[in-house]
């Protein structure tokens, strides 16, 4: 599913914003590694500001990095990118739906 930036922030910020800042301090920790020393701390400073959007920002850059290269390693015609709105979900789940029975064929 491919969704806009300002759509997956809102709605990671809606279900995240429930949890303290010590608990998402705690789990963006867990990626310190891959992060690095400066954005992890950039990342730690946003969040102890209580700025959860620069916090995932600098997270979110992280994770789609991943999965970006993840999919590099998937076999052709078994990923296909759909446009999906949360605002309409009934249209966006028949896309995929559609882009499903496109890759079985």
């Amino acid at each position: 599913m491919e969704v806009s930036t300002a759509e997956r922030s809102l709605r990671i910020l809606n279900e995240y914003g429930i949890f303290s800042v010590d608990q998402l301090a705690e789990q963006t920790k867990r990626i310190e590694k891959r992060l690095g020393d400066c954005k992890m701390k950039r990342a730690l400073d946003f969040l102890m500001a209580n700025d959860l959007s620069q916090w995932l920002e600098i997270v979110l850059d992280y994770y789609d990095k991943t999965y970006a290269h993840s999919n590099t390693k998937r076999e052709n015609n078994t990923c296909m990118k759909v446009a999906f709105k949360w605002t309409d979900p009934d249209v966006s789940v028949r896309k995929i739906l559609t882009a499903k029975k496109e890759i079985i064929n």
